[in-house]
């Protein structure tokens, strides 16, 4: 008995000891600092103290940071290039050279990312957001504040925080392993690698793997003498290194062991082999038979190794795990998974055997310590990995053989991260007592849940773990419908954002999106809620809970909100947060973004008989095929709206290899094997011309391509081998004078990159004056059409291409070309599944832009452009898969895919309609109608104010571009009224205090409106000479107070207030003598006897908020308000008063005047180091709104009136960064705070965020009695708040405050 329960305590002791740090994972404050924080550490890992044998290649670096060196090569404009082999020790070197560069001077800031070792360094968006946050605030910035997760907008942001690197503070980036990025993120990275550096005090070290395709794609962007390769270590200093260590460390080798590994070591002198053999020779003795010392390579060390466990099942399953997993697996994890496997579960083994499986999984690590090394992750968690990527996917290989074994680990392990195995009963435990008592969930959030549910009263901590691993198990395993519920759950999105990983979650987003379509899966709700990630990301990076909201705000038919719906259902509420006021959207999309981009059937199954090639119609109603019939080639013409057939034209002795339609469609060109080009007439089929020539050249060719110009004044026919051993030559043809102008063969050769193999693919820019051609072998060439010039010749696929032997194929043949709607890009397909899109501009011309990747392991037919929009493309795959994308974005905008599994043969698009059509393999053609959502608005009307009716049912929009007032409903979803104004540039509108009137206010002078018969006086001009900025109405609404600048006036400040009266139309009071010209509105009180307008003091220097007579104009009462100050806001009874001052020390902030007390009684900091574009306040002043440049944040001022009437005022805490209430509030056990904030969707081309706020209208229903029942107990109805957002594209958004 005592024996019995020694061993369970000695069991229970050691777990807890394994199990110690597993509660210490914390949430992320800020990201960029954990980030860095990690990569420091790294270095620290890395590197060493000395490195033998790289002193020459380190003088060669070093003489890159100096400013002037002898052996100074470099273009410093540029990075420069470290690469070498696997195994060769680049990171350690990477790692010792940052040491170095640190400890060398305390002026320069260095940045170092290792890439692919943490969430935020896998990925371009990642990477780019990370390194400008962290480049800008050390220089004192925050330019990177507030960045979208736009490729291009983090670009741009980049180069500018590129441009704050000063001379005395120069700016060193360190990028390590640049090979470890999948393909996207790469290509993606070159985008801003094309750039030069904006200034010389910038320097950036860049080490890679060396491979044909990385050396291409940077070779295309960095000059060739900016390429550095790491040199192999001599055997003599290999030999030395080794003894060294071995006498480091007190060992030593017989002659017969130290022979036996100078042997080895002669043949592999890598110092990662190194390090393994080092290792491995530690455990040896005396008496070891050496025979069988592996020195092929360094894996084969570790087969070694694994070797010894090869019985071990523990062990196998254990190394399966690791070698599945993101970043590593810790301990405890390890040890749950294997207490959880069901195949050990079948393993015999003792009951009181305290070492299964803790002690298994400590020995097996132990054994193979050169192959497995801990790291710290960001949130403190200790895990295993894989020291090499040659160990991990050497592993993988043996341990993931199989598909099945390959679903089965991960699967299990998405199980286990998700928390599905859960905790093991109390029974099972006393049943069992050798086995762990319980396996931990997983949940996301590791705080415990509070009392009332509310979330800001507690810190939450979340499990980073399993919003990294979960993920990432569910994409392998192939779960998609699970898959999509984690990446659609508010939890986890939430988590994602709090955690600072909203550019992880985009991409998982994006590559889940993608994937999923590509097995069949429909993948619209992961396409809508990436919309809602790239629009409202940075939103919610910093105020999590706002993803109810936002979701909430979306068109009714939306994923993100029927995913609300079914929370608030589950949970029985009746808005998203029940227990916190929420903004409600009035006037919201009844069509979702999303969906305005869609590709819908329009026919299906139409027979084209069994056909080869297709070619749409430009108008779209007509459908051209290549088929067989009867053993002989023919050509059919069908209609695609009604499927009658035109014609069919066939050929008796040759085969139509080629069709193409005009631009006119009148015309079809047809080209044979017999190198004839004929003409054909589109609607009979009469043969209009026949085009041949008899140059020896071209005899016995094939015309396998044929494109006409965008003016259908050329035809280009490509000419390959019969024999397909080549292009023969390029023919372009004259179609008015019938003659053929030479334009490349291979007996003549000129230029760069030839055309070696056959041409796969033509076609002509709708301007008509380019031509790109691509051949098998993977070139592209471009020509200029005018002068039949080679512009410019580029090897897409990544490898140097010398002679036509040594093409390096990987990555597969580019099969066909598409110009966009202006001839700027050029798009080029490869069969495996990626689209190169390049510029084809003079000053550009060749350079690569983008790449998108349709499928990894499908075949990609084709691509084409939108007819109309510059940036759209459509893309097919032999799956039958239509993808639509945005190419500036590098964004999945929709998705389709045929009914049927059949194959797809070709695929077309129409270049003046948006149809696009796939050839089934059994020939049915299914035809698609695309609807696409123009997102480069013709023009921009900037909305310059808002203003609301009295009584809130009207509300005013002024328009500044086009002069219009517009006046809408309560909720901004009818226009009233739009008037034409004669005012130019108008900036300003207020009602009448009966509402029956407006005045609006431009620079050019102001007009009276009538709101019920939409009449609109002529323009008041000649009361003063000078812009005016602001007007409105006097108490009796007979007078207007206007506010501008005189441009005759003889003092220095020339702003000025006049009364002016309608009907004797005669100035009435002038104000001058302290009113300034800063441009700043007037406002008035409810009952229009005060005004208030920014002003100076006597002497002309202070600024001063003014207080005057709006009926006489004479001064009442003035405050001190900073000397920045540009805007303000009062409440009704002007008792209050809102300064927003642009420079305080904190950044913007807004202070809440006491307009009788003449002091501060609260500041708010309302928009993240950003800027304040408008403030309002309630006629209570119970509600303060705040907008920055796309959020508003509505802040609740008073809570209540205490026994003397006086209203308490909520005060900021900065240490609690919350709102609490005044120690002198009868408030007690509730939280009165209110800060929300807005952001809604816009019309900008490429953020796809709201255009910049212009001004903000409020109006406040306060409290009221409802007794219009009779005989029922008065109701009492809650305050009312609703305001509209004017920004500057136009839009106009109402919303409401739900308390």
């Amino acid at each position: 008995m005592c024996a019995s329960h020694h061993s369970h305590s000695s069991g229970r002791m050691f777990e807890m000891i394994l199990r110690a740090n597993k509660g210490k994972r914390l949430s992320t404050a800020d990201e960029v600092s954990e980030e860095v924080s990690h990569h420091t550490l790294l270095t620290q890992q890395h590197g060493i103290s000395e490195m033998v044998g790289m002193e020459e290649l380190k003088k060669k670096v070093l003489s890159y940071f100096s400013s002037h060196s002898p052996v100074d090569k470099f273009d410093k404009n540029k990075p420069i290039i470290i690469y070498s082999r696997p195994g060769c020790g680049l990171t350690t070197f990477m790692a010792n050279l940052v040491k170095q560069m640190r400890s060398s001077t305390s002026s320069a800031v260095v940045v170092v990312r290792y890439l692919a070792t943490s969430p935020h360094s896998e990925t371009s968006l990642g990477i780019l957001r990370s390194l400008s946050l962290q480049i800008s605030r050390v220089y004192g910035s925050n330019i990177a504040e507030n960045l979208t997760y736009d490729l291009y907008t983090l670009c741009n942001v980049f180069q500018s925080c590129l441009k704050l690197a000063q001379r005395g503070k120069p700016l060193w980036i360190f990028l390590d392993s640049l090979h470890k990025l999948d393909t996207i993120s790469l290509d993606n990275i070159m985008l801003w690698l094309q750039h030069g550096f904006p200034n010389r005090n910038i320097r950036l070290v860049i080490s890679a793997v060396r491979s044909p395709k990385l050396q291409y794609l940077l070779k295309f962007f960095i000059p060739e003498r900016n390429f550095l390769e790491m040199p192999p270590l001599r055997v003599e200093e290999i030999k030395s290194i080794f003894h060294t260590w071995l006498r480091d460390t007190g060992r030593s080798l017989t002659s017969e062991q130290e022979s036996k590994v100078n042997e080895v070591l002669e043949k592999r002198q890598e110092p990662l082999f190194l390090r393994c053999l080092f290792h491995e020779c530690c455990r040896w003795t005396f008496f070891d038979d050496l025979k069988t010392l592996p020195c092929e390579d360094v894996t084969s060390l570790l087969t070694r190794a694994i070797d010894m466990h090869a019985g071990n099942i523990v062990a196998s399953r254990a190394l399966s795990y690791l070698s599945a997993s993101k970043y590593g697996l810790s301990d405890n994890e390890v040890v749950d998974l294997l207490l959880s496997d069901d195949t050990l579960k079948k393993q015999p083994r003792e009951k009181n055997d305290i070492r299964w499986p803790t002690g298994l999984w400590v020995e097996l690590r132990n054994a193979l310590d050169p192959y497995i090394h801990d790291t710290s992750l960001g949130d403190g968690t200790i895990t295993w990995q894989w020291s090499h990527d040659i160990f991990r996917e050497k592993a993988r290989e043996r341990f993931l053989d199989s598909e099945e074994a390959y679903i089965a680990i991960y699967t299990h392990l998405a199980r286990y991260f998700d928390g599905t195995l859960g905790r093991r009963s109390a029974l099972h435990y006393l049943k069992n007592p050798h086995q762990d008592p319980g396996i931990n969930r997983q949940p996301i959030i590791l705080t415990p849940e509070s009392n009332d549910g509310d979330t800001t009263a507690r810190r939450i901590i979340y499990n980073q773990r399993t919003l990294i691993e979960l993920s990432w198990a569910l994409m392998e395993s192939r779960d998609w419908q699970a898959l999509e519920e984690l990446l659609c759950d508010f939890t986890f999105i939430q988590a994602m954002c709090a955690t600072g990983q909203v550019d992880v979650l985009k991409t998982l987003l994006a590559k889940a999106s993608n994937m999923a379509s590509d097995n069949d899966f429909d993948p619209t709700t992961l396409l809508e809620f990436k919309y809602l990630i790239c629009r409202d990301g940075h939103i919610l990076r910093r105020e999590p809970a706002l993803l109810t909201q936002q979701a909430a705000n979306y068109p009714v038919d939306s994923a993100p909100c029927r995913w609300v719906e079914q929370i608030t259902d589950s949970k029985n509420k009746t808005k998203p947060n029940s227990n916190q006021p929420w903004l409600k959207l009035l006037n919201k999309e009844k069509i979702h973004n999303s969906e305005k981009s869609q590709i819908r059937a329009v026919h299906l199954n139409m027979r084209c008989a069994p056909a080869t090639k297709i070619c749409l119609s430009p108008c779209g109603q007509k459908l051209a095929s290549i088929g067989q019939e009867k053993g002989k080639s023919i050509i059919k013409c069908i209609s695609t709206n009604s499927g009658n057939q035109y014609f069919t034209y066939g050929v008796e002795k040759d085969n139509i290899k080629s069709l193409s339609f005009s631009r006119d469609g009148t015309r079809i060109a047809i080209g044979t094997g017999g190198s004839v080009l004929r003409l054909l007439d589109s609607k009979r089929g009469r043969v209009l011309k026949e085009l041949k020539d008899d140059t020896p050249i071209i005899q016995g060719t094939c015309v396998d391509h044929v494109t006409f110009s965008g003016d259908d004044r050329l035809l280009v026919a490509a000419y390959n081998s019969a024999k397909r051993t080549g292009c023969r030559a390029l023919y372009v043809w004259n179609l008015q004078s019938e003659r053929s102008e030479h334009l490349y063969s291979s007996e003549a050769e000129e230029g760069c990159y030839p055309h070696y193999g056959n041409i796969n693919s033509l076609a002509t820019s709708p301007n008509s004056e380019i031509l790109a051609s691509v051949c098998d072998q993977n070139v592209l060439r471009i020509w200029d059409l005018k002068s039949n010039q080679c512009l410019c010749g580029v090897n897409c696929d990544g490898a140097v291409l010398e002679t036509q032997s040594n093409v390096d194929k990987s990555v597969g043949c580019f099969n066909t070309l598409t110009f966009n709607s202006n001839s700027t890009k050029l798009a080029v397909t490869c069969c495996k599944g990626l689209v190169r899109v390049y510029c084809v501009m003079e000053s550009q011309m060749g350079q690569l832009v983008a790449t998108l990747h349709h499928s990894s392991t499908l075949r990609l037919l084709g691509a084409h452009y939108h007819h109309r929009l510059e940036n759209v493309l459509f893309t097919c795959c032999e799956k039958g898969v239509v993808k639509m994308w945005n190419v500036n974005s590098i964004e999945l905008l929709a998705t389709t895919s045929t009914p049927s599994g059949e194959v797809v043969k070709d695929f077309s698009c129409s270049c003046q309609a948006p149809l696009v059509c796939v050839l089934m393999d059994r020939g049915a053609a299914h035809l698609w109608s695309v609807s696409v959502e123009d997102q480069i608005p013709m023009s921009s009307d900037p909305v310059t104010h808002v203003s609301f009716s009295p009584n809130g049912k009207l509300i005013a929009v002024v328009h500044e571009m086009s002069n219009v007032l517009k006046i809408y409903n309560s909720d901004v979803t009818e226009a009233l009224q739009s008037l034409k104004l004669q005012v130019t540039v108008p900036c300003d509108c207020t009602f009448s205090s009966n509402g029956d009137s407006l005045i609006v206010a431009g620079r050019s002078g102001a007009q009276v409106c009538d709101v019920s018969s939409g009449q609109v006086s002529p323009e008041i001009t000649d009361c003063f000479q000078g812009p005016l900025v602001s007007a409105v109405f006097g108490s009796n609404n007979n007078t207007v107070c206007f506010l501008g600048k005189d441009t005759n006036a003889t003092h220095t400040d020339n702003g000025f207030v006049r009364i002016f009266h309608l009907e004797t139309r005669k100035m009435v009071y002038e104000f001058s003598k302290m009113i300034g010209d800063d441009g700043s509105k007037l406002k008035v009180t409810e009952d229009g006897s005060t005004l208030a307008c920014f002003g100076l003091d006597e002497f002309g220097k202070e600024s001063r908020l003014l207080f005057l007579d709006a009926d006489e104009g004479e001064f009442i009462h003035e405050l001190n308000v900073p000397q920045s100050a540009n805007m303000f806001a009062v409440n009704g009874g002007f008792t209050f008063a809102a300064i927003c001052d642009p420079e305080g020390k904190a950044g913007p902030v807004v202070q809440l005047w006491d307009v009788v007390q003449q002091l501060i009684v609260a500041e708010y900091l309302p928009y993240y180091n950003g800027l304040i574009t408008s403030v309002a306040m309630t006629t209570d002043a119970r509600y303060l709104l705040c907008a920055g440049k796309d959020a508003v944040h509505v802040c609740q001022i008073f809570l209540h009136d205490d026994l003397n009437g006086r209203k308490q005022m909520l005060k900021k805490s900065a240490v609690r960064r919350q709102w609490t209430a005044d120690p002198g509030s009868q408030v007690s056990g509730k939280q009165p705070c209110l800060r929300k904030r807005y952001k809604e969707s816009g019309s900008n081309a490429q953020q796809n965020f709201l255009g910049e706020i212009a001004d903000v209208g409020l109006f406040f229903t306060p409290t009221r009695t409802n007794t219009t029942v009779t005989g029922t107990r008065p109701a009492s109805v809650g305050p009312r708040l609703r305001f509209v957002v004017g920004d500057d594209d136009g839009n106009s958004h109402a919303l409401e405050l739900v308390t």
